[in-house]
C-alpha cells in the first residue's frame, strides 16, 4: 500500500450541505412561528428563496423583511448554526470511508467549529476517522486554501504528504493547500452541490474528478499501480 492517508472535506463530500441548510431553516421557521405568530412553512420558502439571491445573507434578509431587531437576528443565526438536526451520511460517503478504514484517515473542514463540529456529531462520523482538524480551531488565516490544516492533520497521523491524498468539492479553494504540500486530490462533482461549477484557479487543479465517491477505490488504485512501477525509464 503506497497511500497511506485519505483525508476528506464535510460540507457536500460526506454530508449534504442543502440538508443541514434546509434542516436549519426549519429550526429557524419554528422559533419564529412561536414568537412571531407567522406561518413556518412562509418562513422556510422565505429562507429559501434568500439562499438563493444572496446566500450569505438569508438572515440578514430574513430581518430585513419581519423587521427582527439584532438580538432576534443574532437568536435565528444561533439556531441555525448551532442547532443538532437530522443529517445524513451521503450513501457514496459512506462506502468512501468502508473503503478508507484500514488506511489512515481524516477530515479537514473549514467553518465555525461549533457548527462543523455539530454536522459531524449529528452525522455520526466521529467514529469514523481517526482525526478531525476544524481550521477555525487553528487561527482565522488558517482557513483553506491555506495548508494549516492539512499540515495539521498529518502531523496528527504521522504521515508523510506524498502518501496522503484530500477528497473534497469545491474547486476554489479546496486542492491548492494539499497540492502545495504534494498531496495528491480528487473532486467529487455533485449534481445540487453549493460549490457545484465552481472554477479552480491555476494551480489548484484536483488530479482526479469523480461525480461519485464510489469511483475512490478505483482511482487510489489507479495511483498505487503508477507509483509502483515508478518514473518512467528515460531514453
Amino acid at each position: 500500500m503506497v497511500i497511506e492517508t485519505i483525508l476528506f472535506d464535510l460540507d457536500d463530500t460526506l454530508v449534504a450541505e442543502m440538508e443541514w441548510a434546509r434542516g436549519g431553516w426549519h429550526l429557524v421557521a419554528e422559533h419564529l412561528a412561536a414568537v412571531a405568530e407567522r406561518d413556518g412553512a412562509d418562513l422556510e420558502r422565505m429562507m429559501s428563496g434568500f439562499f438563493a439571491h444572496d446566500r450569505r445573507r438569508v438572515f440578514n434578509q430574513l430581518a430585513d423583511t419581519l423587521g427582527l431587531d439584532s438580538d432576534a437576528l443574532h437568536e435565528c443565526i444561533a439556531i441555525y448554526r448551532h442547532s443538532p438536526r437530522p443529517l445524513t451520511l451521503l450513501p457514496d460517503a459512506a462506502a468512501a470511508l468502508e473503503f478508507a478504514a484500514d488506511r489512515r484517515t481524516g477530515i479537514v473542514t473549514d467553518g465555525d467549529v461549533v457548527t462543523q463540529s455539530t454536522k459531524v456529531e449529528c452525522a455520526g462520523l466521529a467514529s469514523s476517522v481517526e482525526v478531525i482538524v476544524y481550521t477555525g480551531a487553528l487561527g482565522a488565516d488558517h482557513s483553506k486554501p491555506s495548508p494549516s490544516g492539512f499540515l495539521e492533520a498529518l502531523r496528527q497521523l504521522r504521515t508523510a504528504p506524498d502518501t496522503a491524498i484530500y477528497v473534497a468539492d469545491n474547486a476554489a479553494k479546496d486542492f491548492i493547500g494539499p497540492r502545495g504540500l504534494g498531496m495528491r486530490t480528487i473532486q467529487v462533482t455533485r449534481a445540487g452541490g453549493v460549490y457545484a461549477g465552481v472554477q479552480a484557479p491555476a494551480g489548484g487543479e484536483p488530479d482526479a474528478i469523480v461525480g461519485s465517491l464510489l469511483e475512490l477505490a478505483s482511482v487510489v488504485a489507479a495511483w498505487e499501480r503508477e507509483i509502483a512501477r515508478g518514473p518512467a525509464a528515460g531514453p
